[in-house]
């Protein structure tokens, strides 16, 4: 065989499904009057319907309503602007062909509704693009610099470095997805377990807490 003969090679890469991640808040959004008003009406709101609590528990009461709002408002903003993204370029679609169809000389009306489409819609993209650098944490961005896609795959990077592939538990390894999701559920849900003891329990287990004791680790490998 000649060294021009083709080789063929195949590689399957398992792709590990992926959870809904952590909600990350775009602190642009804290400069929008809609939202300040929302915000602002919904402590409002928990302040009055929790008018027996504690401080501390109004206190989380508060940042959970908060997230929950913020989440709610965001997902609507995200949406309203993928359908305002649509609509435009229907509408650039529909003026151009109007522009290559029409008779006359003067199309300068046209040209203009184009133009101002094509800016709001060049509007939606830089906004857009700016998000995917600050969730792909470039650290270093040319003047001017457009490339979507570059950014894109910076992001999508990140996100497949902070999956686990690999997981130690008690000495023993574990490269199923499912099986790493389920020993991470099991670990924090024993963590945070609840759990009735005696007064005379809890005095002993706080007086062995003072001692150094071995601890069950689970160990992360890749």
């Amino acid at each position: 065989m000649t060294d021009h003969s083709l080789v063929e090679l195949k590689l399957h890469k398992i792709q590990p499904e992926r959870g809904p991640g952590y909600f990350k808040i775009n602190n642009s959004i804290l400069l929008d009057t809609q939202y300040q008003t929302q915000i602002k009406q919904e402590i409002l709101n928990t302040v009055q319907n929790n008018k027996d609590a504690n401080p501390n528990t109004l206190w989380e009461v508060i940042k959970g309503n908060i997230r929950n709002t913020t989440i709610r408002y965001t997902s609507f903003k995200q949406k309203e602007t993928h359908k305002l993204e649509t609509e435009t370029i229907k509408s650039i679609e529909t003026l151009e062909k109007q522009l290559h169809q029409t008779n006359t000389n003067d199309t300068t009306d046209i040209e203009n509704e184009i133009t101002l489409k094509k800016q709001i819609l060049d509007g939606i993209y830089h906004t857009h693009l700016n998000g995917i650098i600050l969730r792909a944490r470039a650290q270093h961005v040319e003047h001017n610099e457009r490339n979507t896609k570059y950014f894109a795959n910076i992001e999508k990077r990140r996100s497949e470095q902070k999956t686990v592939h690999k997981l130690v538990v008690n000495g023993k390894d574990i490269t199923n997805i499912t099986q790493i999701l389920e020993e991470q559920r099991l670990f924090f849900e024993t963590l945070y377990k609840r759990k009735n003891v005696e007064n005379n329990t809890l005095f002993k287990n706080t007086h062995h807490a003072l001692k150094p004791r071995g601890k069950r680790t689970v160990r992360r490998i890749a």
